[in-house]
């Protein structure tokens, strides 16, 4: 059966006393995955996930407000001497507050049902970016299948949460300052669930629990004890973490090139959520829109 935990149950160590930071920074090359030194690791399949920060919902209706105001401007600019195709994004404010006020007293626009708020700027897009993982499958065969079938999705409904197996739409709903970012909980969404492929709990895979937190963008499983993995993982932000070594099961890696990306998530939820100030919710949605498994 599944099991119902919340993200400050999961026990992953971050304190203080599990990371040193006089160990110093490394680049990836200098570092050379140090969690590898000790076997030889075969990063065989390639999962992607792609990222989206912000709220959907905000997000399109600033979409559609947008989309009116430049509606409106084609249909109507003229009348106010704005030149044909001219963006809301380049006019001022004095012109702004002329187009509002405009657009309030016709009723034919104004009046039509659920109709949003103007907006003359463009809205950015949510995604960030596409983080590749690879993954360890000679060492961790179980938990890498789990994962990469949680990331197509071909397994349809879990057994036990009766919820699609699928990360996409899955949340990141925990982030520790500057060490983790965490999601994947396929079934609540909120830290307290999860499930897998092998309906609910699976025991720790002995290889993964010997490979090291060796490096920054180190992905491993989350856990809430021994042998109690589902679907909720974690991706290390951190140059070590070895404090976690031996109590999770690492499976996978960042892939050099989406490091980037890796970056600039850390950087957006510090912008936008509160970075992790007085608590763990990342303060923002972190959200997986899409995820899957690239060709070799």
């Amino acid at each position: 059966t599944n099991h119902a935990r919340s993200s400050r149950d999961l026990s992953i160590d971050v304190s203080v006393e599990a990371f040193d930071p006089h160990l110093g920074t490394k680049s990836q090359a200098e570092r050379g995955r140090e969690g590898e030194a000790d076997a030889v690791v075969l990063a065989m399949a390639r999962c992607f996930l792609d990222i989206d920060v912000g709220c959907p919902e905000e997000h399109e209706r600033s979409r559609k407000g947008y989309e009116l105001a430049v509606e409106y401007l084609e249909k109507k600019g003229h009348v106010l001497g704005i030149a044909p195709g001219t963006k809301p994004d380049v006019l001022d404010g004095e012109m702004r507050d002329l187009v509002r006020e405009s657009f309030g007293c016709d009723p034919s626009w104004s009046g039509r049902a659920s109709v949003p708020p103007l907006l003359f700027d463009e809205p950015g897009s949510l995604r960030v970016g596409r983080l590749v993982i690879e993954l360890f499958d000679s060492r961790v065969p179980k938990t890498c299948e789990n994962f990469r079938c949680l990331a197509t999705g071909e397994r349809g409904l879990g057994k036990a949460s009766r919820k699609p197996l699928h990360y996409k739409g899955a949340p990141f709903h925990r982030y520790v300052r500057g060490k983790l970012i965490q999601g994947g909980d396929v079934v609540k969404r909120d830290g307290s669930g999860g499930d897998s492929i092998y309906g609910g709990r699976f025991n720790d895979e002995k290889p993964g629990l010997k490979l090291k937190h060796g490096g920054r963008g180190t992905v491993a499983m989350a856990n809430s004890g021994k042998n109690s993995n589902t679907s909720q993982f974690y991706v290390t932000l951190a140059e070590n973490l070895r404090g976690l070594d031996g109590k999770h099961v690492v499976f996978g890696r960042v892939e050099e090139g989406s490091m980037g990306v890796l970056d600039a998530l850390e950087r957006k939820v510090a912008e936008e959520g509160h970075g992790g100030d007085g608590g763990e919710d990342p303060g923002v949605p972190v959200t997986i829109a899409d995820c899957g498994v690239l060709a070799e």
